[in-house]
């Protein structure tokens, strides 16, 4: 009996182990979504692709709170979907048409 509370009790502190390191992963990956933000902006995706940088950045900002409210899985959906507006805003925001465009 004694044995199976120790296996417990140590899988218990396993599993904690792996939500802490997957909260910081976590945390890194909305960092680096944020860092590509700035680039993309910095692209002229305001001009070029506003809508795929508005459904970024409110994602990412989605995503920021859902992490700060304990709900990872969330913030990792809202993660995903600024991702791939992130993506579509750099492509449609080549820096040599957008960046210094006359607005």
């Amino acid at each position: 009996m004694a044995r199976r509370k120790a296996v417990v009790g140590l899988s218990a502190v396993a599993l904690l182990g792996l939500a802490c390191a997957s909260g910081a992963e976590l945390a890194r990956q909305i960092d680096e979504t944020a860092r590509s933000l700035r680039e993309v902006e910095a692209q002229g995706a305001m001009r070029c692709a506003p809508r795929e940088l508005a459904l970024a950045r409110s994602h990412l900002e989605f995503a920021q709170l859902e992490r700060d409210r304990g709900a990872p899985t969330r913030a990792r959906q809202h993660l995903d979907v600024a991702d791939e507006n992130l993506r579509a805003a750099a492509e449609l925001s080549p820096s040599v048409r957008c960046a210094n465009a006359e607005r």
